[in-house]
């Protein structure tokens, strides 16, 4: 019934989530199966397959979820993170973008939107994408990295330096949110703090 795919999937959802990718997406499959039609079954196993680095899969798994929900906005994030992992960055940039027009509320769209623009150096364009990402998930300290990242490239120190702290704070565990905070402490010359800093984060993590 329809109640009880609604339920698996929510149940395949929560495995990819806890890290247990093959029961998850043992679940996906049962699903397809069942329903050929279902959007957000083509996207859990297009994250399995990115995340266990089987492109081709993923590109058919993304392609798929498109076809079958094009205003499902993960669909096309997904699409566009085939593209930058097989090297196309250019190709990447258009599926990532009309992922973040449809997913305003989506972190991943959000953030991999930003932090694919400022990569290619276009910080300016980022910013509001990373903003976006970092208030959907607060305590999440890859969008306060990204747009820490993405400040910096604009030379906005001080707005770097207290999105890199929240990233820091988020996840003190995360070695990257010290490490990037130390950096920009260097580059403006604030050598005791970032020597602080690295103290303090090797004592963290």
């Amino acid at each position: 019934t329809a109640a009880q795919s609604k339920e698996l999937l929510k149940q395949a959802e929560a495995n990819l989530a806890a890290g247990k990718l093959d029961v998850g997406a043992q679940q996906l499959n049962t699903l397809l199966e069942r329903n050929p039609t279902v959007p957000e079954v083509y996207v859990g196993l297009a994250r399995v397959a990115i995340f266990t680095n089987q492109l081709a899969d993923a590109r058919t798994h993304a392609t798929a979820a498109v076809k079958v929900g094009p205003q499902q906005p993960l669909g096309w994030t997904l699409l566009g993170l085939v593209h930058e992992s097989e090297g196309d960055v250019k190709g990447a940039l258009p599926n990532l973008e009309k992922g973040a027009q449809l997913g305003q509320n989506v972190f991943l769209c959000q953030f991999n939107y930003g932090r694919v623009l400022s990569s290619e150096g276009q910080a300016q364009a980022a910013v509001p994408y990373l903003l976006k990402a970092t208030e959907l998930e607060p305590k999440n300290p890859d969008g306060f990295i990204a747009l820490g990242l993405a400040l910096r490239q604009l030379k906005q120190f001080e707005k770097a330096l207290k999105a890199l702290e929240q990233g820091k704070d988020a996840n003190p565990k995360n070695p990257d949110g010290w490490a990037t905070l130390a950096d920009v402490l260097f580059e403006v010359r604030e050598f005791k703090a970032a020597r602080d800093v690295l103290d303090r984060g090797l004592q963290a993590v």
